[in-house]
Formats: structure tokens, sequence, C-alpha cells
């Protein structure tokens, strides 16, 4: 059936088709505006767009990466159970973008972490167990994204593996955190630098927690040489790294406090402090303040040192007056008459 000249019905496969293209355009264009509204800090606007997008909009990319964002707001609001739920469809649907489909993976085994720091008055037990499933559940996504040799699926390996030593270590066992971070280290090529400098920051830790110092210090020194390169955007919205350089000397200075040099620990506090605007946020603010503290203290025990080897040394000098004094004032015995 034609359309007629006049202005008639279009067939229905062009109809259907029509309504495909609007469909997309529309969804496009709402997931815009959301971001733009979240942009201005318009939060609860922006997550009414969202939902509707998720809502009304199922079938499209726009609406699977709206799923993904609701997701993030009921994970903000300790709303775990639903907020895992949503990550998987994301992770499990054809149409999620491949960076936040690799997010959305990483997110089901993460909110265990999430639940395990928002239930801080639950029993032991029970945060226990949260830490047990994180290592499980983000073990079974790095197997899964083993054999990915792009970058996001090698960068999303990784970075589940930084999720299986961080369950380790939050349950005080370093040595067993340890050959997660190594592994990612050797997987290198197509790695985000982002992650290799948080593997290595965190390698030092454990390494600092089984009093390896100067393994310690050697990863430390790694972080450094990443610099600030290390920090960012991981994937789509995943952020790592929280002035790694400087936390890396602050590190290395309580090392050298601990092995007795206090000079070298000072040092490093005052790199560390260096650029105090890079620990002046609200996540640092307590970092800042002891480590200015620890630096004001460092710098007493190095007075107290100086002074006390000025001391030995006027004592040294007073010695070897005496010992000189003593050998002009002997006279052979032959001369003493006996």
């Amino acid at each position: 059936m034609r359309p007629s000249r006049g202005g008639g019905t279009a067939p229905p496969l062009l109809v259907h088709v029509v309504l495909q293209q609007d469909t997309s355009l529309d969804a496009d264009s709402l997931l815009k505006q959301a971001y733009d509204l979240k942009g201005q800090g318009k939060r609860d606007e922006a997550r009414t767009l969202f939902e509707k997008l998720m809502r009304d909009y199922p079938n499209t990319s726009a609406g699977v990466e709206a799923r993904w964002m609701v997701a993030y707001y009921l994970l903000n609001e300790k709303q775990f159970d639903e907020a895992q739920r949503l990550f998987q469809q994301v992770a499990d649907d054809a149409r999620a973008k491949p960076d936040i489909a690799a997010e959305a993976l990483l997110q089901t085994g993460f909110v265990y972490l999430s639940r395990y720091w928002a239930e801080g008055d639950a029993p032991g037990e029970q945060r226990y167990k949260l830490l047990e499933q994180a290592k499980t559940r983000l073990s079974q996504i790095a197997r899964s994204l083993s054999n990915r040799s792009d970058d996001i699926g090698r960068t999303a390996a990784a970075y589940a593996l930084l999720g299986v030593g961080e369950a380790w270590l939050y349950q005080g066992m370093a040595e067993q955190a340890e050959p997660h971070y190594r592994a990612i280290l050797a997987m290198k090529g197509g790695v985000s630098e982002i992650v290799l400098a948080q593997a290595w920051y965190c390698l030092g830790v454990s390494l600092y927690r089984q009093r390896r110092y100067a393994e310690a210090l050697e990863a430390f020194d790694a972080v450094k040489q990443i610099g600030e390169a290390g920090e960012g955007i991981v994937l789509r919205s995943l952020a790592l790294g929280n002035a790694l350089p400087e936390r890396a000397w602050l590190w290395q200075a309580a090392i050298w406090a601990q092995l007795g040099y206090a000079e070298r620990s000072v040092a490093a506090l005052e790199e560390g402090l260096r650029r105090p605007e890079r620990l002046a946020g609200a996540k640092n603010a307590a970092l800042l303040a002891q480590a200015q503290k620890s630096l004001e203290g460092m710098r007493r025990v190095v007075e107290r040192q100086q002074e006390r080897e000025k001391r030995l040394a006027e004592v040294k000098r007073l010695a070897q007056q005496l010992e000189q004094n003593t050998s002009s004032t002997m006279l052979p015995v032959s001369q003493t008459g006996h």
C-alpha cells in the first residue's frame, strides 16, 4: 500500500520504523536532560527523569543507562538489595555500553563492601560474612573477565581484584591481600594506570602491616612515580586515588619513624605536606590535621636528638682533652726517682 501524494497514511512498517526512531531520540534527549539537571545539582529532578527513562524506555540504551543511574541513587540511600538487582540487570543487558556494563558488574560485588561500612553497628559475625561475600563475588567477576583482552575488560578484572584485596585487609589479613595486588601489577598491559597506582598503594599498605618496611618503601616509591596520573575516573564513574602521591609520602614518613630515622621521617612529612590543598578536602581533613601534628612532633624529636648528639660531642671532646692532659703530666718511671 503506497502513501497518497495528498498526504495519505504511511504503511504500517514505515510507521513502526518512525516510532522506533522517535522513541530512541526521545530517550536520548531525556537522558541528556537528566544529566544536565544532575550537573546543576538538581538531584531530585534528575532522579525523576532517570526513573521515567528506566520505566518508559526499558529497551533502549538510554533506558539501560538510566537504570544504572537509579541503581546508584539506591546504593547511596543504602537500599542495597534493590541496587544490586538493578546493577545485575544492567550488567546482563546487551544494550548497555561496555564501560557501564563492566562497572555495573563490579558493583554487584562492591555492594557488599558498601554494606560492610554502612552496617558498622551490626554484630561482628554479620560484618565478617559481608566481607566473605564480597571476596567470593569479586573473585568470580575477576575470573569471568580474565580472558578479556580489551582495556575495559582488563581494567574491570583488575578493579575486582582490588576489591578482594581490600576485603582481606579489612579482615586484618594483609598477607592474604598481598597476592591480589601483585596479580594486578603482573597484568600491566591494558589496565588503567589509575588502577595500577592503587594496586601499588595497597601493596605498600599490606607490606607495612606485615612489617616488611623496605618493600613497602619501594611500593610507595612506585606510587609517587605514577604521580597524579594515578588518580581519577575508572571506567565510567568509579573513582580511585585521592592525593595518592602525598599519602605515599606520609606512609613513608610513618615507616621511617618506625625504624627510628626521625630526620628522614620529617623530610617525608614535609614532602607530603608541600601542597596542603591536595589534602584539604573533606575526605582528607582529619588526615591533614594528623599529618601536621605528626610533623610538629617529629621536628621536636629531631631537635632533641640533635641536642643530645651535641652534648655527646662535647663530652667526647672533654674526654679527648683529659686524655691529652693525662699523657702530658705523666712522667716516665725512670724520672721519678724509683
